[in-house]
């Protein structure tokens, strides 16, 4: 169900306005991997027998949230031969960040200590350390099929991995400010490169440097994506007054009720959307040419939000059922 690609909004909206239920009315290509039923099959038996759930309550629980099932989501066009690992990895990343929140400063500080040099192969993980047992195995695995693509994407998690224990973001004022730190914790040059990975792309510098103002599209669109779907959980989690997230902002800012902050993001977030196709639609027409690995890469960066969007929209993740 692609989306269609003209940049021409008729009246305030081009079409009706999603709730995030994964409706189709997003405006970007959305596109499951041909082979997701098997990858996460694969992927949720290997993380029910690895990892040391407390509970078969916890266990069934996380399957639930249908982890694996993001990368196949948000990479449609990665390799059959890379889509498992893409996934395991992905799946991690939900895992250690829920753990994350659980640890007292102290604890999680001790834990990225060693995170990064695991991930990078530079430290043996500890044995009887699931986490750690699993980033070192399948990092290694990967950067056997490409070191120099998962070079790049071991950049982009050590940006996630140590803005996890930063304090910056409980004394953000103002949607704008909490947009920029966002943009280093979301993880959105760790999809960026893992995408690169997934599809075998390799971008000349001077391409990268050319679509540095996209991604930062890409990413705001995430983040905004991702604030208005985990705005319930983060309240379940730590109450509203422990909330730092845009949708309370919202609120805060401007009296609205939580609902109605929510629809102005989504509002805000389906006018990003025809921002972003302008500039990729800019750059593609643009004199100094555009290679097809440069149309697959903003195209795959499409495909990562559209599938993120259909994927929050319906995981127990974000959206519990009962």
């Amino acid at each position: 169900m692609d989306a269609t690609c003209d940049v021409a909004p008729k009246g305030l909206y081009k079409e009706p306005i999603s709730l995030g239920t994964g409706d189709g009315s997003t405006r970007f290509a959305t596109r499951c991997h041909p082979n997701a039923d098997a990858v996460c099959a694969e992927v949720d038996a290997f993380f029910a027998e690895r990892w040391p759930w407390p509970s078969d309550a916890a266990r069934d629980s996380f399957l639930k949230t249908d982890s694996a099932r993001w990368a196949c989501w948000t990479f449609p066009d990665a390799k059959n031969e890379r889509i498992v690992d893409i996934a395991k990895v992905t799946a991690l990343l939900f895992l250690i960040d829920d753990l994350w929140e659980t640890l007292p400063p102290t604890e999680s500080k001790a834990m990225l200590k060693r995170f990064m040099p695991v991930v990078e192969g530079k430290l043996q993980p500890v044995v009887t350390n699931p986490y750690e047992q699993i980033l070192y195995d399948t990092y290694a695995k990967m950067r056997a099929v490409n070191d120099a693509l998962v070079e790049a994407v071991s950049r982009g998690m050590a940006i996630w991995a140590n803005t996890q224990v930063d304090q910056e973001r409980k004394h953000c004022k103002g949607m704008g400010a909490l947009l920029q730190l966002r943009h280093k914790d979301s993880a959105a040059g760790w999809v960026t490169a893992l995408m690169a990975y997934a599809m075998d792309l390799y971008l000349l510098p001077s391409e990268r440097a050319s679509i540095v103002h996209i991604e930062k599209a890409y990413a705001y669109l995430a983040i905004i994506d991702n604030e208005i779907e985990s705005y319930d959980k983060e309240v379940a989690a730590s109450g509203r007054n422990g909330v730092v997230n845009l949708v309370q902002m919202q609120a805060d800012d401007t009296g609205c009720s939580i609902a109605a902050s929510k629809r102005i993001l989504w509002v805000l977030y389906r006018e990003l959307q025809l921002e972003f196709l302008e500039l990729v639609a800019k750059r593609e027409a643009s004199a100094e040419g555009c290679s097809e690995t440069l149309k697959s890469y903003m195209k795959g960066l499409e495909c990562v939000m559209g599938g993120n969007e259909v994927w929050s929209g319906y995981s127990e993740r974000y959206h519990p059922a009962g």
